[in-house]
């Protein structure tokens, strides 16, 4: 199986280890990144205090039901997850909050992996607060 994502208009995708099919040859890369544009950027004025929620759409590459997690990397406040559980398709709902936070770029990544698989998928997500 593997797990898709979809960050308007990109996808990712999760491949399965299937250790019964693995030769004497380097198996292919986990993630397969299939389009360009793989990220979130989302921009703000400074002083504004309305929350910013975007998704992404998670589905299975072969049709089916895969479970998947979702973390934020490096914990940062102004950046929450909606649900960071759930089986495929779905979407994952991101809260951007830009309350307090001064002009300047603010970065994190979202992880997201199929639970039964070792791939994972790293999604840069950057909050722009300008004057």
């Amino acid at each position: 199986m593997q797990l898709r994502l979809g960050i308007a208009g990109a996808c990712v995708v999760l491949g399965a280890c299937q250790i019964d099919r693995l030769s004497h040859q380097p198996p292919p890369p986990d993630v397969e990144i299939l389009q360009a544009g793989d990220s979130i950027l989302d921009s703000v004025q400074v002083g504004d205090t309305a929350i910013v929620v975007d998704s992404l759409a998670i589905v299975d590459a072969g049709g089916g039901s895969m479970g998947w997690d979702a973390a934020i990397a490096h914990g940062s406040p102004w950046l929450s997850l909606l649900d960071d559980t759930g089986v495929t398709p779905a979407r994952l709902h991101l809260r951007l909050d830009p309350s307090g936070l001064g002009v300047g770029m603010y970065r994190d990544t979202l992880i997201v992996s199929g639970v039964s698989q070792s791939s994972i998928v790293r999604v840069p997500v950057e909050l722009r607060v300008t004057p």
